[in-house]
């Protein structure tokens, strides 16, 4: 079984507010992500929440929560929440952020074709030769990065293994939501998207 990991329990810092709860069109931006990972084929979700939890958890519906109490520590500290809380029935795990609704279900689709063709390790989307979110991880990985510590870095770990890369013209890949400035933008262009 394939299964994914949202990592929903930042601060939104610099955004002042849950960026999770933005509104998308009829959604928020949370549900979004949910969605094309579900239209992607992925029914196991395992959402992981922190900061403003009981806000965030509210607005989900058919997924598992990961509480990380230690979302202070950084993403790192999510990632462990998130890999702890996979059954042994999971042989991979798509590893994606709550802040990219912009990645497409199709695009989620081919990482998962490239993983179940080569079974490597890793499998990430690329974009004009940078790397980005989501990424696939086969099981293998994941006690190497239960090991991490606080302030490693994931991509460093990565970088051991055997990673097969899926060239993307989705610059939403290597984007995110930081700013109110990154928010209007990514209105805008969804907007500019729509038929007529």
């Amino acid at each position: 079984m394939i299964s994914a990991i949202l990592l929903a329990a930042g601060r939104s810092t610099r955004l002042g507010r849950p960026k999770q709860l933005l509104s998308l069109g009829h959604t928020n931006i949370i549900n979004a992500c949910i969605l094309n990972i579900r239209s992607a084929g992925i029914n196991s979700i395992t959402v992981v929440t922190g900061y403003e939890a009981e806000k965030i958890e509210a607005v989900l519906e058919d997924v598992s929560i990961a509480r990380n109490s230690d979302y202070l520590q950084g993403m790192i500290s999510s990632i462990k929440a998130g890999i702890a809380a996979q059954p042994a029935s999971v042989e991979a795990a798509l590893l994606a952020l709550c802040d990219q609704p912009h990645v497409s279900a199709t695009l989620i689709s081919q990482l998962l074709d490239r993983y179940k063709l080569t079974k490597c390790s890793v499998v990430k989307p690329r974009y004009l030769g940078q790397s980005g979110h989501p990424i696939v991880l086969n099981r293998s990985v994941f006690p190497n990065i239960l090991s991490l510590g606080t302030g490693e870095r994931l991509d460093l770990l990565l970088k051991r293994y055997d990673v097969q890369y899926v060239d993307t013209d989705e610059v939403a890949v290597v984007e995110d939501i930081d700013t109110e400035e990154d928010y209007l933008s990514l209105l805008k262009r969804l907007k500019q998207q729509l038929p007529g």
